[in-house]
């Protein structure tokens, strides 16, 4: 028998013995009418929790099928000048763009970074394959800028104006 089972007939002997049958009957009745109702109440609150729920889930389907028209919609602006300087219109929409569409106003020395791309792979297995991968990366990359120069893509030469402006903003402010 079970620890449970054996407390349950140890209680009904002391009732027995310390209550008659009229007794015992109206303290089994109390308990389990006690237990009924609080059952019942734990099983209405469940139930009104779930119906919160269902509308709450309905509700929430039905917002969704409204279009949000997208003409009202407007991004918020990336760049917030909070400095004394004032930028143009062109210099703001630049700026607009991002990171991304910086232009890189630092020389880089090809010599130096090939002569540290050569001590990088000096001992590889794979050194000759490697050298003929990057020579023709660097002349697709250059190619490539050549392109954008000259067909004017991203507003590059645009672009080198408004940066210059910008130089000149900063150094008198």
């Amino acid at each position: 028998m079970s620890l449970c089972c054996l407390g349950m007939l140890t209680l009904h002997r002391v009732m027995r013995d310390r209550y008659d049958y009229i007794e015992i009957e109206s303290i089994l009745q109390t308990i389990t009418e006690d237990v009924f109702y609080k059952t019942y109440e734990e099983k209405q609150n469940r139930l009104r929790k779930l119906d919160n729920l269902r509308k709450q889930k309905t509700n929430q389907k039905q917002h969704k099928n409204i279009p949000v028209p997208i003409s009202n919609f407007k991004f918020q602006p990336i760049i917030t000048n909070m400095s004394d300087v004032i930028f143009t219109e062109q210099e703001m929409k630049l700026l607009q763009n991002g990171p991304k569409f910086a232009l890189d106003i630092n020389k880089h020395d090809i010599t130096t970074t090939a002569i540290e791309l050569e001590a990088a792979i000096k001992y590889h297995p794979l050194e000759h394959k490697i050298k003929k991968e990057c020579i023709q990366y660097i002349k697709n990359q250059e190619a490539k800028i050549k392109r954008e120069k000259l067909s004017g893509k991203f507003g590059y030469n645009i672009n080198l104006n408004v940066m210059k402006q910008f130089k000149n903003q900063i150094r008198t402010s």
